[in-house]
C-alpha cells in the first residue's frame, strides 16, 4: 500500500475510533521514513540525552525552590546547582584526563595549597580555619594544627628544594642553546671541537639536573598529599569525576560547567525556538492566506527586520534588556539583566522572520488549492478553513524551522556570550569559550575544547535530525 493511502487509512481509522493517535504515528508513512533512517535515529537519541540532562538540571533545583532549600543537602540537588558549577574544586588550569601538568605548573601548584594552609594557621581558631581549606571532597589531613605546621615546614623545605633544582635546570637549558649556538658560528676546528666537549658535559650535567628536579619534585607531590590526601571511595570517585577534563584559570571543574551549561543551552534554544515558530507560523499563515493589506504590513516588517545586520540586531537586542534595572516578579530581587530574558527576546525578535517567510508561501499555495476553494464555496469560513486545511499542512515547516531555530540560538548565544552580552552570571559553552582566551595563549585549550566538544554534539545530533525531519515529513522529499 503506498504511503498516501496508508495515510488516508489511518486518518479514517482515527475518525472512526479504532486506532489511536500514538498507534496512527507509529503506523504513518512519516514515522516509517525518519526510522529507517538510522543517523536520524542516532541523533535522536543523543538529543534525548542532552535534554534529559537538562531536565533533570531544572527538575532538581525547581523541587529544591519549591521545598524551599529543604532538598538543598541532597547530592543531585547539590551537584547540579549553580554553586557546583561556580566553586573550586582543585589547581587553577589543570589538564584533563589526568596529565600531568607542567614542571613550573606542579611548583605553582604546589606553592598554592601551602599559602593557604598558611594562612589558615595564622587565624585565631586555625583549627576551624583548616577545616574551610578544601576543593570540593579534597581537604586538610585530620591532624592537629601543630602536627599540620610541622608538616608544612617540610612542605616548604621541598619546595625550596623544587625550585633551586628547577633554577639549575633553567640556568643548563639556557648555557646548553648558548653553547650550540657558538658551535654553529665557530671558524676554527679546535674552537668547534673545544665547543662539543662543553656541550657533551653540560648536556650530562642537564640530564642530571632534571632527574634530581623530577626526584625533588616527587617529594613536594608527596609532602602536599600529606597536607592534602586525595578522598577515597564515594568521595574520591566523584573527586575524580570533577578533574576528569580538568580545571580552568579559577579551578572550577570543566566539566561540571559544561553539564550546567546544557541547561543554558536547552533553555535558550528551547524558548526562542517556541517564541519564533510561533509568531513567525501565526503570521505567515496569515499573511499567506487573508492577503490583501493584511500580507503587505507583515511583509514590510520582516522585510524592515531583515534589512538590518543579523548580529548587530540581535547584539543591539540583547544589550537594550540586559541593561534594564528592572528585577523579575516573585524573585528576591533578580534583575532582568542577570536572566535569561535578554536572550530570549533577542532570539524571539529576529529569528521568527524565516518560518514567517516559508509558511507565507505554504499558505500562498494552499489558498489556491482545489478543495481550499471547494470549502469557500460551500461557505466555510475563514478561520475555519485556516486551523482546519492551511495550519496542518504547514506543520512540517513549524518543526522543521523549530529545529533549525533550536540550533541557531544555540550558536547565536555562544557569539553574544563571546562579546561580553550573553549569559551573564552562570556558565555557558559561549562564557566557557570567552573565559578561555587567556587560557588559549599560554596553550590550555581543554576548556575551549570541552565546550565545543558538547555544543558540536548537540548542533550536528539537530542538524541530522532535521534533515531526516524534513525528509519524513514533507512529501515532496519522501523516499
Amino acid at each position: 500500500m503506498s504511503g498516501s493511502l496508508l495515510d488516508r487509512k489511518i486518518e479514517a481509522e482515527m475518525a472512526e475510533g479504532k486506532v489511536g493517535w500514538l498507534k496512527a504515528v507509529r503506523r504513518s508513512r512519516a514515522f516509517r521514513t525518519f526510522m529507517r533512517d538510522k543517523a536520524a535515529v542516532v541523533a535522536l537519541g543523543v538529543i534525548a540525552i542532552y535534554i534529559s540532562i537538562a531536565v533533570v538540571i531544572i527538575g532538581a533545583q525547581f523541587a529544591n525552590a519549591v521545598t524551599r532549600g529543604a532538598l538543598s543537602d541532597t547530592f543531585i540537588v547539590k551537584e547540579l546547582s549553580l554553586d557546583a558549577s561556580l566553586k573550586r574544586v582543585g589547581p587553577d588550569s589543570l589538564p584533563g584526563f589526568f596529565n600531568e601538568p607542567k614542571p613550573e605548573d606542579r611548583l605553582e601548584h604546589a606553592d598554592s595549597y601551602l599559602s593557604r594552609i598558611e594562612r589558615a594557621l595564622s587565624r585565631e581558631d586555625p583549627a576551624a580555619a583548616l577545616l574551610a581549606v578544601t576543593d570540593a571532597e579534597r581537604g586538610v589531613a585530620d591532624l592537629s594544627p601543630d602536627e599540620i605546621e610541622r608538616l608544612l615546614e617540610d612542605a616548604f623545605d621541598a619546595l625550596d628544594t623544587a625550585d633551586i633544582t628547577f633554577e639549575d635546570v633553567d640556568i643548563l637549558r639556557e648555557d646548553l642553546e648558548f653553547a650550540r649556538e657558538d658551535l654553529a658560528a665557530a671558524t676554527t676546528a679546535d674552537d668547534a671541537e673545544e665547543l662539543r666537549t662543553q656541550i657533551d658535559e653540560m648536556t650530562e650535567q642537564l640530564v642530571e639536573a632534571e632527574a634530581a628536579f623530577e626526584s625533588a619534585l616527587d617529594g613536594l607531590d608527596d609532602a602536599v598529599l600529606a597536607l592534602m590526601p586525595w578522598p577515597t571511595g564515594f568521595d574520591g570517585a566523584v573527586y575524580n569525576a570533577r578533574l576528569l577534563l580538568g580545571t580552568d584559570s579559577q579551578g572550577r571543574s570543566i566539566l561540571w560547567r559544561a553539564v550546567y551549561s546544557i541547561r543554558v543551552a536547552t533553555q535558550v534554544g528551547l524558548v526562542s525556538a517556541i517564541l519564533a515558530v510561533v509568531v513567525g507560523a501565526f503570521m505567515g499563515a496569515t499573511a499567506g492566506f487573508f492577503g490583501g493589506w493584511v500580507d503587505h504590513a507583515i511583509v514590510w516588517l520582516y522585510s524592515t527586520l531583515s534589512s538590518v545586520p543579523y548580529i548587530v540586531l540581535l547584539t543591539v537586542v540583547a544589550f537594550v534588556f540586559g541593561s534594564l534595572e528592572v528585577t523579575v516578579p516573585f524573585t528576591d530581587g533578580v534583575k532582568v539583566s542577570n536572566t535569561l530574558i535578554p536572550m530570549y527576546v533577542a532570539f524571539g525578535v529576529t529569528f521568527w522572520i524565516a518560518p514567517c517567510r516559508q509558511i507565507r508561501g505554504e499558505a500562498l499555495k494552499i489558498r489556491s488549492l482545489d478543495y481550499v476553494q471547494s470549502a469557500t464555496a460551500l461557505g466555510a469560513g475563514r478561520f475555519y478553513i485556516m486551523r482546519r486545511h492551511v495550519i496542518p499542512n504547514v506543520l512540517f515547516l513549524v518543526f522543521i524551522n523549530f529545529s533549525l531555530i533550536f540550533i541557531g540560538a544555540i550558536k547565536s548565544e555562544v557569539i553574544l556570550s563571546f562579546l561580553g552580552i550573553g549569559v551573564i552570571g552562570q556558565p555557558s559553552w559561549g562564557v566557557m569559550i570567552s573565559e578561555s582566551k587567556s587560557e588559549v595563549r599560554n596553550q590550555f585549550f581543554w576548556q575551549i575544547g570541552t565546550a565545543t566538544a558538547f555544543m558540536f554534539g548537540l548542533v550536528l545530533a539537530f542538524n541530522v535530525f532535521s534533515d531526516a525531519l524534513q525528509d519524513a515529513c514533507d512529501h515532496k522529499h519522501a523516499r
